[in-house]
């Protein structure tokens, strides 16, 4: 059976695997491969959009060079055998959270669509990262606004608990 897919599809898929594979603190070398993918396809997607990585950083043009090596370091490392075979590299997975963060609202903003999962992706960063990616604007306001669902919510440390728990209180509630 043939699939035809559009970028656009391919980001989704790419990002709900990922996203998926994070809640269940799954191997992040694999949840970085699919973002950093995603990624990819947004970047060119985003003709016109709002600046995305490097180019929200700075308008230097060594300074981006710079950075988009950085950046794209582990990137490259997972995704190619040729290049010095022998090298160790010092992966840092806290920066999968950053990149999927990234990706869902470039994601959300090209495809005028918000996922369940990516949602909950970024309610889960709300509660538990204010500070990365709070936004009078973002759609998961009724669920992070109403005390007693925002209170159970914030009683989850373990962000593999998070998605059963979600899915109880909005069937208990209704709010979505």
């Amino acid at each position: 059976m043939i699939v035809i897919i559009t970028k656009l599809d391919a980001v989704k898929r790419q990002l709900e695997t990922a996203i998926t594979l994070w809640f269940q603190d799954a191997d992040p070398v694999s949840i970085h491969t699919l973002v950093a993918a995603a990624r990819e396809i947004l970047v060119a997607l985003n003709k016109g959009g709002e600046p995305m990585g490097v180019d929200k950083m700075t308008t230097d043009l060594s300074e981006k060079e710079e950075l988009k090596k950085t950046i794209t370091k582990a990137q490259n490392f997972f995704k190619h055998g040729k290049k010095d075979p022998k090298t160790i590299l010092h992966f840092n997975p806290e920066n999968n959270r950053f990149y999927i963060i990234e990706s869902v609202h470039k994601y959300r903003e090209i495809a005028k669509e918000n996922p369940t999962i990516m949602a909950a992706f970024i309610l889960y960063q709300m509660i538990s990262h204010p500070e990365d990616v709070s936004s009078p604007t973002e759609p998961n306001n009724l669920l992070i606004n109403t005390p007693h669902i925002k209170n159970r919510l914030a009683l989850i440390k373990e962000k593999t608990k998070f998605l059963p728990e979600l899915a109880k209180i909005t069937r208990e509630t209704g709010v979505v």
